[in-house]
């Protein structure tokens, strides 16, 4: 049986979230470019209700003529460095989800790049 500490558990589910709104983004993303601008999809329709929650905020803080294929760009950059924020100060508090040790040494090793000090690393 799995036990999970409830930070644990949380972080994990704050992941999982954010990994599956980039998936549907990306999903938004390659219909846009497949997908002629003419046909009206209930799929689509509703994908874009799903993702509008991110892809919204990031629309406001992108300049108008960007145009929408841009701004999915840009939402998708935005919830990976959000990710990756979310697991290095999970790492960096021992909050972690188990990582295999090549992931775990990439994450440290990134930690040490961004902050310049070993804090924390063994």
């Amino acid at each position: 049986m799995l036990t999970l500490p409830p930070t644990g558990f949380a972080i994990q589910l704050t992941d999982t979230l954010v990994t599956l709104t980039a998936a549907l983004i990306a999903i938004r993303l390659i219909l846009l470019v497949l997908v002629p601008a003419g046909i009206d999809s209930r799929l689509y329709a509703l994908l874009r209700k799903v993702t509008d929650v991110v892809v919204v905020p990031v629309r406001f803080i992108t300049p108008r003529a960007a145009p929408e294929f841009i701004v999915l760009v840009f939402a998708l950059c935005w919830l990976f460095l959000a990710r990756f924020l979310l697991l290095a100060v999970a790492a960096e508090t021992d909050l972690s989800p188990a990582l295999s040790g090549a992931a775990d040494s990439a994450m440290r090793v990134a930690l040490v790049v961004m902050t310049g000090t070993m804090g924390g690393c063994s």
